[in-house]
């Protein structure tokens, strides 16, 4: 599905282009847009046993930055914030967005499935490797972007077995549209995950995870407006070579 994520308001010089040049957006509104949200969570700090992690830190203050700077959202981040502060977060999107809001949700940190049930969780910051309840699992996580009433929305996890995500929230595909207008008259919730349901490496480049360093590789090369699967078809390829 498209979104309108991608969408740049004002112009800056934060991306680059193939050749290194900075990458100016041209286009500073699409008709449809009201208001742009991005909510940004990154787990580094985690209990014993569970083992820290190096990059999300970094990784969530550079896509703030670059969704604040290049597309012109409003930026809330969120460090080593446990369940509470989490679900509180997203419960403020869903009673203070409306219709022709755009949402963005990233969160970096580490996810869980537990064997048994196939069921996914993210694994936010003073959690308890044994007491679940202090997870926050994938059909949960629908459930409160399902409840988020802005026509676009988009939720990328760069987490371990994020693909479990799109199983678990039945994600369905449809139509895929060229005319940025006819979509941001549809509700488009998108979920873009850093792999399967499998592992996926923290360290990276520069101190990003792959996935990260690859997403905002990608998304700073955006100029004007970017169709959501032409996005992620671009950094799937990068993140697979890689």
């Amino acid at each position: 599905q498209v979104s309108g994520n991608c969408i740049a308001q004002r112009p800056t010089e934060f991306g680059s282009g193939e050749g290194g040049e900075k990458v100016v957006p041209e286009l500073a509104h699409i008709q449809g847009i009201e208001r742009k949200i991005a909510l940004v969570i990154g787990v580094a700090e985690y209990q014993a046993p569970i083992p820290r992690l190096d990059s999300p830190l970094k990784d969530v203050a550079e896509i703030g930055r670059l969704y604040r700077e290049q597309f012109g959202y409003e930026v809330r981040t969120l460090n080593n914030a446990d369940k509470a502060a989490i679900v509180r977060e997203i419960n403020r999107l869903i009673l203070e967005t409306k219709l022709n809001d755009s949402v963005v949700v990233f969160y970096a940190g580490h996810g869980h499935v537990v064997e048994k049930t196939g069921r996914g969780y993210w694994i936010p910051g003073k959690a308890n490797g044994e007491d679940p309840t202090q997870w926050i699992s994938n059909s949960d996580i629908a459930k409160m972007l399902a409840n988020i009433p802005a026509r676009q929305v988009l939720l990328v996890s760069d987490s371990c077995y994020s693909g479990t995500l799109t199983r678990e929230a039945k994600v369905e595909k449809s139509e895929v549209l060229s005319d940025p207008r006819a979509v941001l008259q549809r509700r488009s919730v998108t979920v873009l995950s850093s792999g399967g349901e499998e592992p996926v490496a923290d360290s990276g480049k520069d101190g990003h995870s792959v996935f990260a360093w690859h997403f905002i590789r990608t998304l700073g090369r955006v100029a004007q407006w970017s169709n959501g699967v032409d996005i992620y078809e671009r950094l799937a390829e990068s993140v697979q070579l890689d």
